[in-house]
């Protein structure tokens, strides 16, 4: 049957693929992060959805090749050119819901940027996003105004923005034209270290020319105001984009011709944002954002077991007995991935939990001559988050705003 032929195409591609790059194949990033918290082997999987993101991301690419939006092009390697060719890669990530339950499974082609020479194939790379200061102050207004607040998500985003340098990279494994060619960039590949630039350039060239302004406070905050004195706010995060203002009309117009000039998800009402939790009472007119399934994630990549529950993640005077226990010498005995826990603290702190920002401040002084009384303090940090997951910030209106 039908059915049965694709699979076995998918089986016969995925042990081609995996000859080439062995497994097991890591998630986006780092394994042991929180956003992570789990490798993928292709020999080993058994959900037919993994086995089908790689065919997927093959899918795009072919799509996009017969829509006239080429990404990849064949072509002859110029025997003079000195600099070689870009190798490829798979990344594969796992998104999950707001209640932690996964979501799917994702596979994505990429280039390895560090195979690039600067000068050559690559110039400028930095690229912004809005800072987590400013999405919080489109949800606070939003929730004092009483505006809806919609995203969207830009499907493959960086595979819009073109290239503008000439680079090659050899053939898919597994999924090769049968000859010498190899491909030719003309779009960005995610991998490429100028990807994000090329992205964000383009995208912000695109909302100027429809009328948007560009903030000088933040570079990925864009706003419009109507005839009528409404506005339009609009945040970019990559590929994530908020929403929100006054101007329903100028809002729905908006969102058509993003929708006509990319391929866009619009998720409606937001409700997970930048793995926050978006818990939203329009009645009352309150808002809450938390990071609980990430912090319960979190947890699961320390040990914490032999730590007792606290109440509060400091307590009095710990601060003058923690220095004391470098002058006195204390060793580092205790197995802990101190680091980690520390930036994955941090990172609760910039978004929604204000209350560790002077513990996680003082453990971030100790990160690299930390002993075993600062792993203790940091795991009471960690007890007190476990115990408080779903805490967060708290936006409310009144009648009067």
């Amino acid at each position: 049957s039908d059915a049965v032929q694709t699979i076995q195409t998918i089986d016969t591609k995925l042990e081609q693929v995996r000859k080439v790059y062995g497994t097991p194949f890591r998630t986006n990033g780092d394994s042991k992060t929180a956003a992570n918290p789990t490798n993928v082997n292709i020999r080993q999987a058994t959900n037919i959805a993994l086995l089908i993101a790689i065919m997927g991301e093959i899918g795009v690419r072919e799509q996009q090749y017969t829509a006239g939006a080429t990404v990849l092009g064949l072509t002859e390697y110029p025997a003079f050119l000195w600099q070689g060719y870009t190798m490829d890669s798979w990344v594969f990530d796992i998104k999950f819901n707001a209640d932690g339950s996964i979501r799917r499974y994702k596979a994505r082609l990429v280039a390895q940027g560090f195979s690039q020479t600067q000068g050559v194939d690559y110039f400028d790379t930095f690229s912004p996003v809005a800072s987590i200061t400013t999405i919080r102050m489109l949800l606070a207004l939003a929730t004092i105004k009483n505006w809806d607040v919609r995203q969207l998500d830009i499907e493959t985003a960086y595979l819009n923005a073109p290239v503008r340098e000439t680079i090659y990279m050899r053939q898919v494994p597994g999924f090769e034209s049968g000859d010498s060619k190899v491909l030719r960039l003309k779009r960005s590949l995610y991998g490429l270290k100028q990807a994000g630039k090329n992205w964000n350039d383009y995208l912000t060239e695109f909302l100027v020319s429809i009328g948007m302004i560009r903030s000088t406070y933040d570079p990925c905050l864009f706003y419009y105001r109507d005839d009528d004195g409404k506005i339009v706010l609009l945040g970019v995060y990559v590929d994530d984009i908020i929403i929100t203002g006054d101007a329903t009309d100028s809002i729905k117009q908006l969102i058509e011709n993003l929708n006509l000039k990319f391929k866009i998800k619009d998720l409606g009402e937001v409700q997970q944002l930048l793995g926050m939790i978006v818990e939203r009472d329009r009645i009352q007119r309150k808002m809450k954002i938390h990071q609980g399934p990430y912090i319960r994630r979190m947890i699961q990549d320390f040990d914490i077991s032999d730590t007792r529950p606290y109440k509060s993640p400091a307590y009095e005077d710990m601060y003058t007995q923690y220095y004391q226990a470098l002058f006195d010498g204390d060793k580092r005995t205790i197995a802990f991935d101190y680091r980690g826990a520390i930036g994955c603290m941090m990172h609760l702190v910039n978004s929604t939990r204000p209350d560790i920002a002077n513990a996680v401040r003082f453990l971030s002084g100790f990160v690299t001559n930390y002993t075993d009384i600062h792993v203790k303090f940091a795991k009471r940090v960690l007890k007190y988050l476990e115990l408080n997951a779903d805490l967060g910030i708290s936006y409310c209106s009144s009648d009067d705003d």
